[in-house]
């Protein structure tokens, strides 16, 4: 982290931590919002990655994971930042009483996010290693528009998905770890 990738990352904290939260009020904490807001952790994990195996080949699996694990976090506490700034200033408007999401739906869109994550930021490792940086950033913006517009079209559908999505995205993690273990050890 430097100074320069450190100021847009408090511009976005505050702009969907506290300036969306305050403008949507009490419907900051609809279980439609919530899911949305967990997924960011993929939009923060995957381009992190792809700077990650950028910088050099990893020699062994190990390393691999400890590139991908750095950006899964990475993304994960950025957006739990997020969400937990949400719900200070939703509570801060409102202090009459304290007011949470579902924590059912919020658990289950952390575990979507989460894995979400895991599964694209492996993808841009390997991409970025089987093809370039600027491939890996190219076809993770064609996934990032694909998803966005299905949460635009049917914005109710994604709590509805959320725990079908995290099985989906395991299994696209295990095909990456496939993929990716073949780039990092060529036989």
């Amino acid at each position: 982290m430097t100074a320069k990738s450190i100021l847009p990352l408090l511009v976005l904290i505050a702009l969907f931590g506290v300036v969306v939260p305050w403008w949507r009020g009490l419907s900051f904490l609809d279980d439609t919002m919530v899911t949305a807001y967990a997924c960011l952790s993929a939009l923060f994990a995957a381009p992190y990655a792809v700077a990650q195996f950028s910088r050099d080949r990893p020699q062994t699996m190990g390393e691999a994971f400890r590139r991908i694990g750095l950006s899964v976090a990475y993304g994960f506490v950025v957006t739990l930042v997020i969400l937990i700034a949400g719900l200070i200033t939703v509570n801060l408007n409102y202090r009459r009483s304290l007011h949470l999401p579902s924590l059912d739906v919020l658990a289950e869109a952390l575990g979507f996010g989460l894995l979400l994550a895991l599964a694209l930021s492996m993808l841009a490792g390997w991409m970025a290693l089987r093809f370039s940086a600027g491939a890996a950033r190219t076809g993770l913006r064609l996934v990032f528009f694909g998803v966005i517009a299905a949460v635009y079209y049917w914005p109710a559908r994604l709590m509805e998905v959320a725990l079908p999505g995290a099985g989906l995205a395991l299994l696209c993690a295990a095909a990456m770890l496939w993929l990716l273990k073949r780039e990092v050890m060529p036989a």
